[in-house]
């Protein structure tokens, strides 16, 4: 069985019809409390019945002229006259062991590219040890990939949203918009499609 915290000594079980005793239910509220939003630098929240939903500012670059907002994984146009392309900002996941670059990707690497045909969304794939809470070990672990299809999270994968693309032209001969998501990418297995 996977959980989605690696941290799970101080969560209490209950069993149907089992004595529940307050050391227990107090472990519950702590561990409840614990993981309660109260505030969030660079923007706001705001808790509902429904659930709580995060509002994120987005942040200027220090130095500059306080006019261009960081953009982690930003995704410009890249064209060369009829063939389309995407460059996307070489940029590192934080995970839990550390910082680790997408395939392909590095700190004084070539800029990263991706050949673009249609409509599209570009996604960082986050590839897990299977059955397991942990990112794979393998180079390839982490990819920026395009898909022409909106891509569900998987049992050993997640797939976080970078930008979409949208293209005119019969074939696509232009890149007319992207949408950028601008937010970190941080691994999170309680994403995975869960069975």
């Amino acid at each position: 069985m996977r959980l989605c915290t690696e941290d799970n000594m101080a969560s209490p079980r209950f069993t149907r019809g089992g004595e529940v005793s307050s050391v227990e239910l107090n472990q519950l509220a702590d561990m409840i409390r614990s993981n309660t939003l109260t505030s969030i630098i660079g923007g706001s929240f705001s808790r509902t019945p429904g659930g709580t939903a995060l509002f994120i500012d987005q942040q200027v670059r220090g130095g500059g002229t306080g006019t261009e907002a960081t953009c982690p994984f930003k995704v410009i146009d890249a064209s060369i006259q009829s063939a389309l392309k995407v460059q996307v900002a070489n940029t590192p996941v934080t995970t839990t062991t550390g910082i680790r670059w997408p395939d392909g990707m590095s700190l004084d690497g070539p800029p990263f590219l991706l050949d673009i045909s249609q409509n599209c969304y570009i996604y960082c794939k986050l590839q897990y040890q299977s059955n397991d809470v942990i990112l794979d070990t393998n180079t390839d672990a982490i990819t920026v990939l395009q898909s022409n299809d909106i891509l569900p999270n998987e049992v050993d994968a997640e797939y976080v949203l970078l930008a979409t693309i949208e293209t005119s032209g019969s074939p696509p001969n232009k890149i007319n918009k992207i949408t950028n998501v601008c937010l970190p990418v941080t691994p999170n297995p309680c994403n995975l499609a869960w069975a």
